[in-house]
């Protein structure tokens, strides 16, 4: 049980980071979700009878849907208390639906880009990560692209294309 709550508290950290990098709230993610895949909105079960799934999804309610029971605010502070600990978790009985939902919404969510992905890695690891990861990573692959687009194709004789 305590390995699901660490998964759980892991993937809704995750997801909360996508989120941030996206300037999006959970609610609109999984509107969004569910306007792009439809089917998974119509094999849902919802516990309220307010919630039926239409053609064109713009009825979708996230105050009735059982997914708004899954999310919990992150604690504001790295090591939070015994007590901020427990309310830092789903209702165990939700606790698979929640993981299995976010999985989801996180694979959903990695398909999307991101406006601002240079923004979030120097929030989140820093400039001098962001520096390094330019000239040590996408320096060397841009490089090497250019490199495939201009280097000269040789015929079986040595002689490339431009060689008359």
């Amino acid at each position: 049980m305590i390995d699901k709550i660490h998964q759980w508290r892991n993937l809704r950290n995750e997801l909360d980071d996508m989120l941030k990098a996206r300037e999006m709230k959970y609610a609109e993610a999984v509107k969004e979700y569910y306007r792009e895949n439809p089917k998974d909105a119509s094999e849902k079960k919802s516990s309220s009878k307010k919630f039926s799934v239409k053609s064109d999804y713009d009825e979708f309610s996230y105050d009735n849907c059982v997914e708004k029971k899954y999310w919990k605010k992150r604690p504001k502070n790295d090591k939070p208390s015994e007590s901020e600990l427990k309310a830092d978790q789903p209702d165990p009985k939700r606790l698979e639906q929640a993981i299995a939902f976010f999985e989801k919404l996180k694979h959903f969510l990695m398909a999307k880009d991101c406006p601002k992905p240079e923004q979030w890695l120097a929030e989140n690891f820093g400039q001098d990560f962001l520096n390094r990861f330019r000239k040590e990573v996408i320096e060397p692959i841009k490089q090497e692209k250019e490199n495939q687009l201009f280097s000269g194709k040789k015929d079986d004789d040595g002689k490339d294309e431009f060689d008359f």
